[in-house]
């Protein structure tokens, strides 16, 4: 006993959006691709019928501006290109970057937090 095709868009996007990529394609040639998950939510937001034989309808090429003829899925994770949300590391704040007057240059740029610049700021004052 097989598990069965997933019968629309957003079944596809439970089942297999880690491996599969969506795919619309115009007559003129141009073709895009589409995350599944992302195409999926788009489609719920929109509440739009998520059935496949009425998917290609909803899009329009860029290049000539008719209605997108054939949509497919590939086997493929489509390469995610969106930037990510939020950097990876958190980046420092530096309140001054600039050496006050007395301070010997090169401890100020090792100072890596305020304290220490704080720190060399009182022992320049004595």
């Amino acid at each position: 006993m097989g598990s069965q095709p997933p019968h629309d868009l957003h079944e596809l996007s439970r089942r297999f959006a880690h491996i599969v990529r969506y795919v619309v394609e115009c007559r003129c040639g141009r073709t895009a691709e589409f995350c599944v998950s992302d195409l999926s939510a788009f489609w719920k937001a929109k509440k739009w019928s998520p059935d496949f034989g009425s998917i290609h309808t909803h899009f329009r090429c860029t290049e000539c501006g008719r209605k997108a003829f054939r949509a497919f899925c590939l086997d493929e994770k489509a390469p995610d290109v969106r930037p990510p949300s939020r950097p990876a590391t958190p980046v420092p704040q530096r309140t001054s970057l600039y050496r006050p007057m007395g301070i010997d240059p090169e401890a100020w740029a090792r100072a890596q937090t305020d304290q220490e610049r704080k720190r060399l700021i009182r022992q320049a004052r004595g």
